[in-house]
């Protein structure tokens, strides 16, 4: 029996999941083409991952990656290094500040 419930937990989760909207709409009417320089800025970022709202992971983080410049992200485990990344690729969306790519906000 316990197996059972286990399986239907996890199938529970899996479909949960599969149809969870998305908090950035992948077809935006607003998108528009850019073609890109280079430059990537953050100013103030803070994020939390959903799955962990309570724990802050990025907290009023700035940087500028400037075009043409080779810019290495160093850190212990768990320090947000692939969080920076994957705001980038608009894994997910900040809570607050901005991500600035050549001069216009990623959002």
């Amino acid at each position: 029996m316990k197996g059972i419930l286990q399986g239907r937990v996890a199938g529970k989760v899996m479909f949960d999941t599969i149809e969870r909207k998305p908090d950035i709409p992948l077809d935006a009417e607003t998108s528009k083409k850019h073609t890109l320089e280079g430059d990537i800025e953050f100013k103030n970022v803070d994020f939390y991952y959903p799955s962990r709202p309570e724990t802050p992971i990025l907290n009023g983080f700035s940087c500028k990656f400037e075009k043409g410049k080779t810019t290495a992200i160093v850190g212990p485990s768990g320090s947000g290094k692939s969080t920076v990344i994957q705001l980038i690729e608009r894994f997910y969306k900040i809570e607050k500040g901005q991500i600035l790519i050549d001069g216009e906000s990623l959002s």
